[in-house]
């Protein structure tokens, strides 16, 4: 703002020069050149170099004000008008034929003093053009008569004059230069808090004119749309490139133009490019700036990236989608089960049936429990706001406890559970109920996808010291797409062989999430049809963590 007020100061400075110094020295010498052509008897022999070379001064005097005017020190510019007042002492009172037209170079000079030093300088001025007349007067040996005293008298005044209404115009121009000024500076302050208010928002803002090229915008628009280069006078249209939910190109000045009470939408996309949007909300209102049609419109846009919220949004529909299926199926059969049981309690000879439906009316509660659990964990996963108990545990015999835990239900199923820890295995401090949960996951896991060969639980330790538990079957393993995803929240294989089994898809997504709060790494080897290992390693805490 100040340079525009500085860059407009010197082009009025510049303004008052060429018409009160440069202006007047030019029509002077002009003036010289064509009386020499045309009347050289006007002159007194030998006068001529004189008069070009006065007013060579006054010209050399009046370009290096008009070049150098900024960087001149006030004591130099005082410097610069006596040597213009000598000059035209010497040119009006020793040169120049008495009461000539070049006296209207002293015009320029009251004005010159008049612009730069005030009224006060400017009446000196004028003393000292008496000075100059009286020499001029004894130099040409007037005789002093009424007629010529009315016409030295006219001619002073009409200098005085001149100069005086020439200042008083040059007064009320710059009055308006000052209300000019005013209003430019109240305008760009008011701009500049405008920008000021809208850069501390969050939300992406923008305004345009009816056409939709962008008139203010703030910072946020900016990060929005990846960008560093300036957004002013560019189409808004051009710069968003919006897709519909069918992934049709859309522009916002058209659907403004069929919705004109605005529109706010949370449907469409910005594309970046291929494979790389961002979902959008948008807030679009055409604003009129007064009642009259004649004056200028356009519109405000308001934007804010909601991909995470979309993407939550989905997540939740997910998971009400799969909850909702996953919790219908054990509640229908536990419930059909336990009918069944009811009913055939009252016969004795269907014990063995009764039997059945009761195993399996089990089994449904069973897995309805540990969704629940599953919930619950990854509830208490995701919030920030948990303190992580830290304590020592000793690897070895957790490990050995979880064996014992899961023996029976891995004989059942035929398969051989083995669990060894390396010798002298060092104590850690980390959550022992989250690290219980994430062994325990894996374990679980690889029981229910192995069929038949062993299950391979080990613990050591490593070169830092870290706890390394690597848990390794003969299940029917992992393909390489399924091992990219198989930490995904509700992620299952496709593999029909796990779709025997029922499950949620949140267990090694939670496990991943505890793990996290372990500050634990967990690394995957699978091989389809011949087997999984996963492998965590875990460090030693050195203090609570909040989780």
């Amino acid at each position: 703002m100040s340079n525009d007020i500085g860059r407009f100061e010197r082009i009025i400075n510049r303004i008052n020069i060429l018409y009160g110094l440069q202006l007047p020295v030019g029509a002077t010498t002009l003036l010289v050149i064509v009386l020499w052509i045309f009347r050289p008897s006007y002159f007194q022999a030998g006068s001529l170099p004189i008069y070009v070379g006065m007013i060579s001064i006054v010209t050399v005097v009046s370009l290096i004000h008009s070049i150098n005017s900024e960087k001149l020190s006030s004591r130099q510019l005082k410097l610069v008008y006596a040597c213009y007042h000598g000059a035209l002492i010497i040119f009006t009172g020793f040169v120049a034929p008495f009461l000539t037209p070049f006296e209207f170079l002293w015009i320029a000079l009251a004005i010159g003093m008049d612009l730069l030093f005030g009224k006060r300088a400017m009446y000196k001025t004028y003393i000292i053009y008496i000075l100059a007349l009286i020499i001029a007067f004894f130099r040409t040996q007037q005789v002093m008569t009424f007629e010529l005293g009315i016409q030295i008298l006219c001619q002073y005044l009409g200098v005085v004059f001149i100069s005086v209404q020439v200042s008083k115009y040059r007064t009320v121009s710059d009055e308006e230069r000052m209300v000019l000024d005013t209003t430019f500076k109240t305008s760009s302050f008011e701009r500049q808090r405008l920008l000021s208010l809208i850069n501390n928002m969050g939300e992406a803002v923008v305004a345009t004119d009816k056409k939709g090229k962008v008139l203010l915008y703030n910072a946020a628009v900016l990060n929005l749309l990846d960008t560093n280069q300036t957004l002013e006078g560019a189409s808004l249209d051009t710069l968003l490139s919006l897709k519909d939910p069918k992934g049709k190109a859309v522009k916002l000045t058209d659907l403004l133009k069929d919705s004109p009470v605005g529109i706010t939408s949370t449907d469409y996309k910005h594309e970046f490019g291929p494979d790389d949007a961002i979902n959008l909300y948008i807030n679009m209102a055409s604003v009129k700036l007064g009642f009259k049609e004649e004056l200028e419109s356009g519109y405000i846009v308001i934007m804010r990236d909601i991909t995470k919220e979309k993407s939550l949004e989905e997540e939740r529909d997910e998971f009400i989608s799969v909850v909702s299926h996953e919790l219908r199926t054990p509640v229908a059969i536990a419930e059909g089960n336990i009918s069944n049981a009811i009913f055939m309690n009252s016969n004795a000879k269907n014990a063995k049936m009764t039997k059945e439906s009761l195993d399996q009316a089990h089994e449904q509660v069973v897995f309805l429990a540990n969704m629940i659990n599953d919930l619950a964990t990854l509830s208490r996963a995701e919030r920030t706001d948990v303190v992580v108990d830290i304590s020592a545990v000793d690897p070895a015999e957790l490990l050995h406890s979880l064996g014992r835990d899961y023996e029976s239900e891995a004989a059942s199923k035929k398969l051989k559970l083995t669990v060894s820890s390396a010798k002298d295995v060092k104590s850690i401090n980390t959550s022992q109920l989250y690290l219980h949960e994430i062994l325990q996951n894996f374990i679980t896991n690889a029981i229910k996808y192995t069929k038949s060969g062993s299950i391979v639980v080990h613990v050591r330790n490593n070169k830092a010291g870290d706890a390394v538990f690597s848990v390794a079957d003969t299940g029917i393993g992992l393909s390489k797409a399924d091992q990219k995803r198989v930490f995904d929240k509700f992620f299952r294989s496709e593999d029909f062989r796990t779709r025997e089994s029922s499950g949620t898809g949140l267990g090694l997504y939670v496990t991943a999430k505890l793990a996290h709060k372990l500050n634990a790494t967990i690394s995957l080897e699978s091989e389809l049809n011949k087997g999984t290992t996963f492998t965590i390693t875990v460090p030693s805490l050195k203090k609570p963590r909040k989780s």
